[in-house]
């Protein structure tokens, strides 16, 4: 009876042990979802994101370029317009132009890079509301070649935003402080 008895509680020692083992050990869940009593809860089931985004856990994760909810809004379309820009270092008021670029959706060029009288457009990457302008070469209404970039980085508040530039014609450099302020 005793032998019996040890069978018996071994297979309830098993039959226990059986009973904890984890159901969502090999369970991988997308969207981020979590795996409950081996079922995975998916928050993202409803939830439509635009553009490349992915969802997880209920939210879209954007894709570079794009912002919202959803994802369907393209962050350089809060720069896209007519600006005017005051040059510090010369104290001189000249327009700009911001628009799209077909080159990327987080690119923008900007007018008149080089003043109202010589010109010359650059190109600009945004990144939610901030605007970055890489070194490069912008030609003016001379034909000649001048370097421009942006030693700061653009933060946009109130339609409006700074940036110091450093311009280099030839061997020649100034940084100078824009403020661009929406028309």
């Amino acid at each position: 009876i005793t032998t019996l008895f040890g069978i018996a509680s071994l297979f309830l020692i098993a039959i226990f042990f059986q009973s904890c083992k984890d159901v969502c050990k090999d369970v991988v869940c997308a969207n981020c979802g979590v795996c409950i009593d081996g079922v995975c809860i998916d928050d993202c089931k409803d939830i439509v994101c635009l553009n490349g985004a992915d969802c997880c856990m209920g939210v879209c994760i954007c894709t570079e370029g794009y912002e919202g909810s959803d994802c369907s809004i393209e962050s350089r379309i809060k720069f896209l317009g007519n600006w005017s820009f005051l040059n510090a270092c010369y104290s001189t008021q000249s327009p700009s132009t911001i628009a799209t670029s077909a080159v990327a959706v987080e690119r923008v060029v900007i007018s008149n890079m080089l003043g109202t009288s010589l010109g010359g457009s650059a190109y600009a990457l945004i990144d939610g509301a901030t605007i970055t302008i890489p070194s490069q070469t912008i030609v003016d209404t001379d034909g000649d070649s001048w370097t421009v970039e942006g030693i700061t980085v653009g933060n946009l508040m109130n339609n409006s935003f700074t940036i110091n530039v450093k311009y280099t014609f030839g061997t020649n450099s100034e940084t100078c402080l824009l403020t661009f302020t929406k028309q």
